[in-house]
């Protein structure tokens, strides 16, 4: 194995994800469909592009993936794991949605109908609803239920401040 491939090996992917809560006290989850795989949910985000910061990417990807703009609260966790032999990072970040229109989102996931569908989905901050999602980790689906009580205090704080969806 050369230099380059080992040290690829050892450098982590590295991702961005939000924990978008929305005006109507819930949090918004991308459930992802492709041909032949079974149903998922993800927190929205991405691939960080080179030289770019996490809390650049973030913003980036929201604006591809909903045509959002969002308020980024406080960073919530860090997960390193592999999926598919790669060796990720993901920052996930609990954020604010300011606005969103779905007609603006863009990028090669809306290009490329081979790479599925990407349709947005509130959700109740209820443990028992977020126990029962096929969510993309198991782990943001603990911090999720172990959180609980922060993110339902984060909601009720800005629920004057947030838009509905259109």
């Amino acid at each position: 194995m050369s230099r380059r491939e080992r040290q690829q090996q050892e450098t982590p992917i590295r991702r961005v994800r939000a924990i978008l809560l929305t005006k109507r006290q819930t949090l918004l989850f991308i459930v992802r469909q492709k041909e032949h795989k079974a149903v998922y949910w993800v927190a929205p985000g991405g691939g960080l592009h080179p030289g770019e910061e996490f809390e650049q990417a973030l913003y980036r990807e929201l604006r591809e993936e909903l045509g959002a703009e969002i308020e980024i609260l406080q960073r919530a966790f860090i997960l390193r794991h592999e999926v598919a032999e790669k060796d990720l990072e993901e920052h996930f970040y609990i954020c604010r949605l300011l606005q969103i229109d779905l007609n603006l989102r863009h990028g090669p996931e809306f290009q490329d109908p081979s790479r599925g569908r990407y349709d947005p989905v509130e959700v109740s901050l209820d443990e028992e609803i977020i126990a029962t999602l096929p969510l993309r980790t198991h782990q943001l689906q603990e911090w999720l239920m172990e959180q609980m009580p922060l993110m339902r205090g984060l909601a009720f704080q800005q629920e004057n401040r947030l838009p509905e969806i259109r």
